[in-house]
């Protein structure tokens, strides 16, 4: 996947139970003026309950035909994918793979 765009739409495929605004998108950077999109794209989610979410299996997609499955650890695959209880978690995409892995 090249980018991603402001559309997302979160499906949980499997995992544990949530219910609808338990994650909520606090905020986003879509296509930004000052660097390739592929650069600078990203969202920042929020977990408003008093436990911890695993968002391994979780589909983002865009407006699009573009699909992106959360996998655990990200894409190395290692680990889980958790938004801690209260807290909040950054997703982004780069081409570039010097930048936090790349693709």
């Amino acid at each position: 996947m090249k980018k991603l765009y402001i559309l997302f739409l979160f499906a949980c495929t499997f995992g544990f139970a949530q219910n609808p605004g338990d994650i909520v998108i606090t905020e986003i950077m879509n296509d930004p003026v000052s660097v390739s999109d592929t650069f600078g794209e990203y969202f920042e989610i929020y977990n408003q309950t008093a436990s911890p979410i695993d968002i391994v299996g979780w589909t983002l997609k865009d407006d699009g035909t573009d699909t992106y499955v959360i996998v655990s650890g990200g894409e190395s695959g290692t680990g889980t994918t958790i938004v801690p209880a209260g807290g909040y978690l950054v997703l982004g995409r780069s081409d570039d793979t010097m930048v936090n892995g790349g693709a």
